[in-house]
């Protein structure tokens, strides 16, 4: 399948499991749903930007990326490149459509941007196996494995979106764990799709600002690795404990994003869908 995502059903996809949750539910492949007005202590969100969602198709296609913002791979090496010879300066960032880029930066996790006081992560365009293996332990049957290709870049959240970063653009903390000196570091939960969607119209121009796919989300989470999670459990991920914690405490994935798994559940973009059966359009 090339970009699939989900259409059926009136619920949307949650990933990446809750810091209530059982062992079984942090892993890249579990995959639950909830109602896109639904509010509770264990679900939040990370930002997404740019990929094929944003991508427009025909005529229009050819000049997109740079004027919107948006990346191909070719782009994406010249940049690294000139980052590693200090030698990207804000003329070169123009050029190629990241102007809206506060700071750019390379490190080994590779292309970080910095904008309105979020870092977000370039992950590649590529292919990966969704879903679970037959013998991974506590697969689910919404789990099949399956190919997918990715075929855009796109930006992603290094962190799950904070109780200080939502108070700083919505004027208000609906968090549940807002007490303690640390609350501004939290991921903010007690927030519905439909809420996402508000807040994500309020960021600034320069980006085509989106919840990641479900496709996307599980990809990134993964960053090229094909085991039930991308580290040690107890090294990745806060789960089965009171409350959530704070951000980027845990030991990144390969592609350096934080709390993929655990601490909250997240909003995909997806209605949900069975991908034993996907919908009639789709490529394999």
């Amino acid at each position: 399948m090339i970009d699939p995502v989900g259409t059926a059903g009136p619920e949307r996809v949650i990933r990446g499991g809750g810091w209530f949750g059982q062992a079984r539910l942090v892993r890249a492949a579990c995959r639950l749903a909830s109602h896109p007005g639904n509010r509770v202590e264990s679900l939040g969100f990370r930002l997404a930007a740019g990929g094929a969602e944003s991508h427009p198709a025909g005529d229009e296609a050819r000049d997109a990326p740079r004027k919107a913002g948006l990346l191909d791979q070719d782009d994406v090496g010249i940049l690294m490149d000139a980052l590693r010879e200090q030698r990207a300066g804000d003329a070169l960032l123009r050029r190629f459509g990241v102007g809206w880029a506060e700071r750019l930066t390379l490190d080994q996790h590779g292309l970080c941007a910095e904008v309105a006081g979020f870092r977000l992560r370039w992950i590649p365009a590529g292919e990966f196996l969704m879903g679970a293996p037959e013998d991974e332990e506590e697969r689910e049957g919404n789990e099949p494995q399956h190919p997918v290709r990715i075929s855009r870049g796109f930006w992603l959240g290094e962190t799950p979106v904070t109780q200080a970063q939502w108070l700083d653009v919505m004027g208000a903390n609906p968090s549940h764990f807002r007490n303690g000196e640390d609350w501004p570091s939290r991921p903010v939960e007690q927030v519905s799709w439909d809420d996402c969607q508000g807040f994500l119209e309020r960021l600034p121009d320069g980006l085509t600002w989106r919840l990641p796919t479900e496709a996307e989300w599980e990809y990134a989470c993964r960053a090229g690795t094909t085991e039930a999670r991308y580290g040690q459990l107890e090294d990745v991920a806060w789960f089965g404990v009171d409350s959530t914690m704070l951000v980027a405490t845990k030991a990144p994935n390969p592609w350096g994003l934080y709390d993929m798994l655990g601490n909250v559940w997240e909003w995909c973009a997806d209605h949900t869908e069975d991908w034993s059966a996907p919908p009639a359009g789709f490529a394999p």
